[in-house]
């Protein structure tokens, strides 16, 4: 062998003994630690276990058993869903009275019940219209002070089940359609020949009548010289009737629920003096009967006015007493042997009162 030529060693017996128990082992601790990232939960402590692929048939995405495909997920479970709710049906609603009037109040009343296809229990809520428009009133009661003649009041009631509101059921009624108004009254003023500075009297002489039997009222009102006036009630004060005014009473009666027509009537003043009517002449007779009768033999006049209609004021006294007779007969049944009856006629032309004419008679 030349000088300076590097020899080759031939590895040793014991190296040749022992490297193939080593690489035996090592490919044994490979093993163990890759078969550790199959459970997850339980990593090699001493590799890296592979993160896992898409592709991974296992994994979230694919997994069977994932929330997003889970047949028995909450979205795709039939037998824990809820069913959807039916909202209640309109009761049956009545609005009582039905021939409701001012003095009335008015009772909105559930007749049947609304129904709920589900069970479940129901409540009610109230409203009205007035007109048909909403009020704030919010109960099953209206009272009468908030309701005027001829108005219409709707009673609208809906049904809750608890979660959901249903159609509602209403019932109208019109105050007053169904009341019969008061007739108009029989009206005069007096006098009818009014005087510069005399009161005048507006009065009812013939009452108006209801064909419900309700009581009527009346509400008066003056015009002077056709036009409307502040002046209300029976009575024009004397100092107020000038000379050439004319004055006219309007009355309207009223039932507390309709109103009737309207009467009038009017008066002018004149001025100058005023003349009242003559003193009658009066008689008293006894009838076959025993009765007592006063005549007028004498008719008063009046001066002035010879078409003025003269009646005549009768009143009666026994032995100097006042009686409440105010007819011109006595009935013999209300007379007494040696009784003596006074008669007084007092004349009246519309205007003034005449002075009385008077006669007495003494039961035989």
């Amino acid at each position: 062998m030349a000088k300076g030529a590097r020899v080759a060693k031939r590895p040793s017996a014991s190296l040749m003994v022992w490297l193939p128990l080593l690489l035996s082992l090592l490919g044994l601790v490979a093993a163990i630690s890759l078969s550790g990232c199959a459970d997850p939960a339980e990593p090699s402590p001493s590799f890296d276990c592979p993160e896992p692929t898409g592709d991974d048939d296992d994994s979230v995405g694919d997994d069977d058993d994932s929330v997003g495909d889970d047949d028995d997920s909450a979205g795709d479970d039939d037998d824990n869903s809820t069913p959807a709710n039916s909202p209640p049906g309109p009761p049956t609603v009545q609005l009582l009275p039905a021939d409701a009037g001012v003095e009335d109040n008015l009772h909105c009343l559930v007749t049947e019940a609304a129904e709920d296809s589900d069970g479940d229990p129901i409540s009610y809520r109230f409203s009205w219209l007035q007109d048909g428009a909403k009020t704030e009133r919010s109960t099953s009661l209206l009272p009468a002070a908030e309701t005027t003649y001829n108005e219409e009041w709707t009673c609208q009631v809906a049904a809750n089940d608890g979660s959901t509101w249903g159609a509602a059921g209403s019932s109208a009624v019109r105050i007053g359609a169904n009341n019969s108004p008061p007739t108009a009254p029989g009206l005069i003023i007096e006098p009818a020949n009014a005087e510069v500075g005399s009161p005048l009297y507006c009065l009812i002489d013939e009452a108006s009548e209801d064909a419900d039997g309700d009581p009527v009222y009346y509400s008066f009102s003056w015009e002077l010289n056709e036009v409307p006036s502040d002046y209300s009630g029976s009575l024009i004060a004397g100092d107020l009737v000038e000379d050439g005014d004319c004055w006219t009473c309007v009355v309207v009666p009223y039932d507390h629920t309709s109103v009737g027509p309207t009467a009038a009537d009017t008066v002018c003043a004149a001025g100058g003096a005023v003349i009242p009517p003559t003193q009658p002449t009066v008689e008293i007779v006894l009838g076959p009967d025993g009765s007592l009768e006063c005549v007028i033999t004498v008719a008063s006049e009046a001066p002035g006015d010879p078409t003025a209609v003269i009646t005549y004021l009768f009143a009666w006294t026994v032995d100097g007493i006042s009686t409440s007779v105010v007819v011109s007969e006595i009935q013999a049944g209300d007379t007494n042997t040696g009784e003596t009856w006074t008669c007084s006629a007092t004349p009246y032309d519309g205007f003034q009162f005449g002075d009385p004419g008077e006669d007495s008679f003494t039961i035989p």
